[in-house]
């Protein structure tokens, strides 16, 4: 058995790092108040784990099929809003990774790097979620917030590269980001539908959110930008 933690949320990716290679794990110790995600329990049932809470998650109602948690206490339809975000947050994050398994075999080693700063960002959405706990101001690709909304709005100024529409003759590495782009604008839309359905003309809840996932669409734009431009080459290539 694996002795309990003192997170506030725990992922697949933590299970990952806590639980590695072992084969001899037959149960997990969640401890009270801790919230553990779908696509976690899912790692769990995978691997024949059973989880084991205690304190106050004994007491919890059985979980219909047709429901799920939202927090710690509170059981919601799978068709919730904030539900349908974190699936697409899910989403994004295997979407991201199977770009860079791409990107990698391409010998992209920069724009591996590059997603892999998003998917951190990412990440780190949905634990800002899941907690209800808020985002601070994220710095990517080596700039602000500020930065990459200036720069995505204006890249002939600053990339030398006017706005474009992708064509698949600018080869696979701008279809997988263009691609990564609609994704992280569907996330965003997921996010609108989470916390600002209903709202009229009342400000959307999660303004936090809804910024940094408007700033990392702004931030694959970029990375398009950089490839076109020739920032980006093959190992192996020369650039220009």
């Amino acid at each position: 058995m694996v002795e309990e933690r003192r997170v506030g949320l725990i992922t697949e990716d933590d299970l990952r790092r806590e639980l590695g290679g072992r084969e001899d794990v037959r149960e997990y110790a969640l401890p009270a108040g801790v919230i553990i995600t779908p696509a976690a329990r899912t790692y769990l049932a995978d691997r024949k784990i059973a989880l084991r809470t205690s304190g106050p998650e004994r007491n919890r109602p059985k979980k219909p099929e047709h429901r799920t948690h939202l927090d710690g206490g509170t059981l919601v339809s799978k068709s919730h809003g904030r539900i349908r975000f974190r699936g697409k947050l899910d989403s994004l994050e295997s979407k991201i990774i199977l770009a860079q398994v791409r990107m990698a075999q391409m010998g992209q080693s920069q724009l591996v790097r590059d997603l892999q700063e998003l998917l951190v960002i990412v990440r780190s959405v949905l634990r800002a979620e899941v907690l209800d706990i808020p985002l601070e101001p994220v710095a990517l690709l080596g700039m602000t917030e500020e930065e990459l909304h200036d720069v995505s709005h204006h890249p002939e100024a600053r990339l030398n590269v006017s706005h474009f529409v992708p064509e698949y003759t600018m080869g696979e590495e701008m279809a997988l980001l263009n691609w990564l782009r609609t994704e992280v604008r569907e996330t965003e839309l997921a996010a609108y539908g989470a916390f600002a359905e209903g709202t009229d003309n009342r400000a959307p809840g999660r303004p936090d959110v809804l910024r940094v996932l408007n700033r990392l669409s702004s931030a694959v734009y970029v990375m398009m930008c950089r490839l076109k431009g020739g920032a980006c080459t093959r190992e192996g290539e020369i650039d220009g």
